[in-house]
């Protein structure tokens, strides 16, 4: 789901880590997101992809608490009519998930996951370019940063958020050199 909406994806984990709780599943995603929608579809997308895979969603309990702390910070964050715009959201991102494209792709990175356990950066490359080239991936993510804060100057704080993301790919990409 991270890669559908053009995050920013550092890596995805399905291996069995010590302190998960039996958890499968761990995106990281360097993406901020102040209101929380992004992430409270990246954390839906978690039981979307159990549900469609696995025909089961009952591991997903980490990713409903978290679907349900980000919709809360969303609606709490926003008191006018922008909520009327979620359903419409989610019904697009639902039908755009489940098109046979984009199951597709989920297929691969799915087997590639199974195979290895985690896929990092450049590896998640591929997947993200094949989903940036489906039909309506663009309009999808113009409606979800439609979502988020109006445009306005930046703070110290945000461009010190830049600069250190920036640092980070950098010594990812050194060392993979």
């Amino acid at each position: 789901m991270a890669l559908l909406l053009g995050l920013d994806v550092s890596s995805c984990d399905i291996s069995r880590s010590p302190g998960r709780n039996g958890e499968l599943g761990n995106c990281i995603v360097i993406a901020p997101d102040p209101v929380g929608v992004k992430r409270y579809l990246v954390a839906m997308g978690g039981i979307m992809a159990e549900h469609r895979f696995f025909q089961s969603d009952h591991g997903g309990r980490k990713d409903r608490h978290d679907a349900t702390e980000h919709l809360f910070r969303y609606l709490s964050h926003y008191r006018d009519p922008r909520r009327d715009e979620l359903q419409p959201l989610f019904t697009r991102v639902a039908d755009l998930f489940y098109r046979r494209a984009t199951l597709s792709v989920l297929e691969r990175v799915a087997g590639e996951l199974e195979k290895k356990g985690r896929l990092q950066g450049d590896a998640l490359g591929d997947y993200r370019e094949a989903l940036d080239g489906l039909p309506d991936v663009e309009r999808l993510r113009g409606q979800v940063e439609s979502l988020g804060e109006p445009p306005r100057n930046r703070t110290l704080a945000e461009t010190a958020w830049d600069l250190l993301v920036g640092a980070y790919r950098t010594v990812m990409k050194a060392r993979k050199m």
